[in-house]
């Protein structure tokens, strides 16, 4: 018996099904991710210069087109959104806000990453084909956040430089839909209902690990948990348009989660996200298209 367990064994080396493995070696430590603009001068939020005159007065730049408008708030960056419907602008923004990258703890809001200022700013403008913002931290950690404008379309692009490689942040980009109704207590689920026909949140998962399936909510129907997808869709708030967020490519866990326990028309905040890579330590560049159709 012993001999013929020898020779099974040495037929299972000669066939290659029994390989004796090296350890697998250690990875190098993480480098730290360099920000390009390092070094260049910083202006604060508050310093950042506006347009004097025309419809963009007051702000750092807008962009005008068939389909939607857009406002860059020059005291913090903050980028409003307007749908056009019938060639109207339709008022009410969807508002799009990075100034903050949350750290590790996430929970806890007295360790925000706050960003005070940008470096290698543009001037002041009109219809620009895109703007670049290259915003930075006290801790010398650095967002550089591309906006393209397109036909129906704006495309977003995040990279974070400059974190510490050891404590890799996570990256988060807010959005937050618009309030549409009011209702006061004694206006009945039915009233409610009718005034709100037609206008649909639909949150459809992806390849991301905690996606869900797709996930439809009327907008007189609250939100009961907390929603994850790779797409978020919404149709009512202004019109005929129809507004889609979706991720586009890149590695990581980027997906896009919302508030819960809430009616959408009251406005729903949400956000996307991309999470360090627990190997590299990198986060990577995370992106998303905004169309409006």
């Amino acid at each position: 018996m012993k001999s013929n367990y020898v020779r099974w064994l040495v037929a299972l080396a000669v066939s290659g099904s029994l390989v004796a493995t090296a350890a697998a070696p250690k990875p190098p430590p993480p480098k730290a991710q360099k920000d390009p603009d390092a070094g260049a001068a910083k202006v604060e939020f508050k310093d950042i210069p506006t347009l004097q005159d025309g419809p963009g007065k007051g702000f750092y730049a807008i962009f005008q087109s068939k389909f939607y408008d857009v406002e860059v708030v020059a005291s913090n960056l903050t980028f409003y959104v307007y749908p056009k419907d019938k060639g109207e602008r339709i008022d009410k923004p969807v508002i799009f806000n990075n100034r903050f990258v949350h750290t590790p703890n996430d929970r806890d809001p007295k360790d925000l990453m706050v960003f005070t200022g940008v470096r290698n700013l543009a001037p002041p403008a009109v219809n620009p084909p895109k703007i670049v913002i290259s915003a930075v931290a006290d801790s010398g950690a650095a967002l550089l956040q591309t906006w393209k404008f397109g036909e129906g379309k704006i495309e977003v692009e995040n990279h974070l430089k400059g974190y510490d490689a050891n404590a890799p942040p996570t990256m988060r980009t807010y959005f937050k839909f618009p309030q549409t109704h009011r209702f006061t207590p004694n206006i009945e689920k039915a009233d409610r209902e009718k005034a709100m026909a037609g206008y649909l949140l639909t949150i459809r998962g992806g390849k991301s690990d905690t996606a869900l399936k797709t996930t439809k909510v009327t907008y007189a129907s609250k939100v009961e948990g907390f929603t994850v997808g790779d797409t978020i869709e919404n149709q009512g708030p202004w019109g005929d348009r129809k507004i889609t967020i979706k991720r586009k490519g890149g590695k990581g866990s980027l997906n896009i989660g919302g508030e819960w326990n809430k009616f959408p028309y009251d406005g729903m905040d949400f956000f996307a996200r991309t999470v360090a890579d627990p190997k590299t330590k990198k986060v990577d560049a995370q992106s998303f298209e905004i169309k409006i159709e």
